[in-house]
């Protein structure tokens, strides 16, 4: 093979490598991640949770021992493990779907 049509090639692949390398980090579009919908939320920090369904309220309370209690409607152990793994995903929880307002305007209005 002739040495000159090797440095070609290796001049190509070169010059390649750079293209890729400059639309990879100039020319890509970022994608939007959307943000969380609970930023200030440190699962650590929690001392207790609340569940509101219609009338009833259910409590919940982080106890001296580590652990989590019931204490309304009724006093009782709560299963730790179940809201110990709860507080984190709620930390992370992001939108579904995210309607920006000039979308929104396409859309005939709600109310008649």
């Amino acid at each position: 093979m002739n040495p000159r049509l090797t440095w070609r090639w290796l001049l190509l692949a070169a010059v390649l490598a750079v293209a890729v390398a400059a639309h990879h980090r100039y020319f890509r579009k970022t994608e939007k991640t959307p943000a969380r919908i609970l930023p200030q939320l440190r699962p650590a920090a929690v001392t207790s949770a609340q569940v509101l369904l219609g009338p009833l309220e259910i409590l919940a309370v982080r106890t001296n021992a580590a652990g989590w209690a019931l204490t309304k409607p009724l006093v009782y152990p709560a299963q730790s493990t179940s809201i110990e793994i709860l507080l984190p995903k709620l930390a992370r929880l992001r939108p579904a779907a995210r309607i920006e307002a000039n979308e929104l305007k396409n859309y005939p209005p709600a109310d008649p």
